[in-house]
């Protein structure tokens, strides 16, 4: 039942996310506006690092992204 509610939010931040992007193009350049967003992302997700190890693809990921890219 929780997935409607985050279905809900991230549609919610998604939108907000657009809207700020295209309010930020009066502003600065287009290139500024899309690295920005990275940007400010990166506080929140750096700190995750350390609780979450990082692993490596096996080969069933690479089948997947060759599958789903073409």
């Amino acid at each position: 039942m929780a997935w409607i509610i985050y279905s809900f939010l991230t549609a919610i931040f998604e939108s907000l996310k657009d809207v700020f992007g295209k309010k930020s193009m009066e502003y600065c350049s287009p290139f500024v506006a899309a690295s920005a967003i990275r940007l400010y992302a990166l506080p929140f997700i750096i700190p995750l690092l350390v609780f979450f190890p990082v692993t490596k693809p096996g080969d069933k990921f690479w089948l997947a992204l060759l599958i789903g890219g073409g």
